[in-house]
């Protein structure tokens, strides 16, 4: 089975919708805090991490030293350092290069590494109860695993996997649209990059920055649980803007503002990037 005929991004936009505004309906109904809405985002980082690191292995353009902004860290793997060409496991799918091969377990390992310190930034740092620390003050891995799986309740477990299917049609697209001939393995494995970077600094926004900003008000006119209510929903609002930002220029940025920034810019083409 083949991917084929013309496939629309259109496909995947009512789920990436539903699954990014549904957490405003766990605000409202279902009572979700802070670190509620932040597990569900979490996920979706972890399987970004983990479909782009398949995705890059595909990738048929020759990397060039100007396909990369960030520089995507890469693993050399022995015995596979010289090879070259490519390997076509099945025939309804594109071949995989060798030289991706670095791209790819390099995305894979530090992807996860990452995103794995993001749950302490994201979900640890907000979880309502405290978690103990050990003496140096790092948070005790077995406390961080017990508080990650307390918050992984059925209901936000199902809004991850609405966000997977929404990423999976995206994939299809890929295929379907031959959009892997037009990027480089550094393209591709900027992608999650860039938004594991994004959640960082959401991440010290939610919990630091606008806290700080906003705690003197909570003391003048006793706004407290407005303004622990007002930090979720600005966090689902940074998210939105960000999907609404990429959506027209997933793969390869041909726009201005935040979708330069979240998708790698590719000069060496004018083609329109999904």
């Amino acid at each position: 089975m083949r991917f084929e005929g013309k496939i629309s991004l259109d496909e995947g936009l009512p789920l990436l919708l539903l699954g990014n505004l549904f957490p405003l309906t766990g605000i409202a109904v279902l009572g979700w805090q802070l670190h509620e809405v932040l597990f569900v985002y979490w996920l979706e980082v972890g399987f970004i991490v983990v479909l782009y690191s398949g995705l890059v292995l595909f990738a048929s353009r020759e990397p060039r030293p100007d396909d990369q902004n960030l520089n995507p860290p890469s693993l050399p793997i022995p015995l596979l350092e010289t090879r070259t060409g490519q390997i076509q496991p099945v025939g309804w799918m594109p071949p995989i290069y060798r030289r991706n091969v670095p791209y790819a377990v390099g995305l894979f390992v530090w992807g996860l590494v990452f995103w794995w310190s993001l749950s302490v930034l994201l979900i640890i740092f907000s979880y309502p109860e405290p978690v103990e620390t050990g003496a140096e003050g790092r948070a005790l891995f077995g406390e961080g695993v017990a508080a990650i799986t307390a918050t992984a309740t059925p209901g936000l477990l199902l809004n991850g996997l609405v966000l997977l299917a929404a990423q999976l049609l995206f994939v299809r697209h890929f295929f379907a649209q031959h959009v892997y001939e037009t990027l480089s393995a550094p393209m591709i494995a900027e992608i999650p990059a860039r938004q594991i970077g994004f959640w960082i600094v959401v991440g010290v926004g939610a919990q630091i920055v606008v806290p700080l900003l906003l705690w003197p008000v909570a003391i003048v006119f006793d706004a407290k649980s407005a303004i622990e209510s007002g930090i979720p929903l600005l966090t689902i609002f940074a998210k939105v803007t960000m999907e609404w930002s990429i959506y027209g220029g997933r793969w390869i940025d041909q726009s201005d503002g935040l979708a330069r920034w979240f998708t790698p810019s590719d000069p060496q083409t004018s083609s329109d990037g999904w």
